[in-house]
């Protein structure tokens, strides 16, 4: 429940850009006078909710390992949980929509965008797209999310000439089509036929 009437004692608060020992009182969503109720917090720090303005923890609920998936709601319920525990009242997910099967796919984008329709409890979720450039199949949706105000952050990403590059790299070739869930052949086949749409991105 919410702290009505407490006093937080023995904590370094942070106050003004500096940590302070004393004492705070909290009502309710408010800083007030201290309260009668006592919540001893040697040891500890007091500062106001942290917002990550980008994180991708999300990720590891969501597959914690390749070929490993959870459905959205019950990965974000987890992802909320976590964050409240590190004291995260806010947190932007760094969603990668890519041209990948799996774990960044268009599939799993409006996988999240649904499952935040019913946001669990926690800490204020809101989305940071990041939209892969060679992504042209996800544009629709993409731009349907923004129009929408379903996107707090939006930034592009440009992954594709890298991966490109590591194909012929037995070991980061497995890790990246165990992200996407597909056999090593059929990613690295999709990795090519993205780049070589790279003529349809408008200049």
């Amino acid at each position: 429940g919410r702290l009505m009437g407490w006093s937080i004692e023995n904590g370094q608060v942070l106050r003004d850009g500096a940590l302070h020992a004393q004492t705070l009182g909290v009502d309710g969503a408010r800083i007030g006078a201290p309260g009668g109720r006592r919540l001893d917090a040697t040891g500890l720090l007091v500062l106001p909710g942290i917002v990550d303005i980008h994180g991708d923890a999300h990720e590891r609920c969501l597959q914690p390992r390749p070929r490993v998936e959870f459905p959205a709601p019950f990965a974000l319920a987890d992802a909320a949980a976590q964050m409240l525990a590190c004291g995260i009242t806010t947190a932007a997910l760094g969603v990668t929509l890519s041209w990948e099967p799996g774990l960044r796919s268009l599939a799993t984008f409006r996988a999240i965008l649904a499952a935040l329709e019913s946001p669990p409890p926690g800490p204020d979720l809101r989305l940071h797209l990041r939209w892969e450039a060679d992504n042209l199949d996800a544009e629709p949706d993409a731009l349907a999310a923004i129009a929408a105000g379903r996107i707090a952050v939006l930034g592009f990403n440009d992954h594709t000439p890298g991966i490109l590059r590591r194909l012929e790299d037995a070991v980061q070739l497995g890790k990246y089509a165990g992200r996407a869930g597909c056999p090593e052949a059929e990613f690295a086949r999709l990795a090519r036929a993205a780049a070589a749409r790279r003529d349809e991105i408008p200049g």
